[in-house]
């Protein structure tokens, strides 16, 4: 059984979900490098669900291809 989401939780996920909509990713691919390890790591956004977390790299990865920076160095980017 889920459990219903309180209005609270409701404007938190908005919230969240709209700051991740919202984060600049570098147009510098070194950058964008470093923004995701960081994300990554899960140390910097510590407020940001793993949910938030997920969505926010699958949006790096939608623009630089699959498997974070250690692919894009080898040729993988999409740009």
């Amino acid at each position: 059984m889920t459990k219903a989401l309180s209005t609270v939780d409701i404007v938190k996920k908005q919230q969240e979900d709209k700051w991740v909509q919202d984060f600049h990713i570098s147009d510098d691919l070194a950058k964008a490098g470093e923004q995701y390890a960081t994300i990554e790591k899960g140390d910097t956004y510590l407020w940001l669900s793993d949910a938030g977390c997920e969505a926010l790299l699958k949006r790096f990865d939608d623009r630089y291809g699959d498997g974070g920076p250690r692919l894009w160095k080898n040729g993988a980017s999409k740009t």
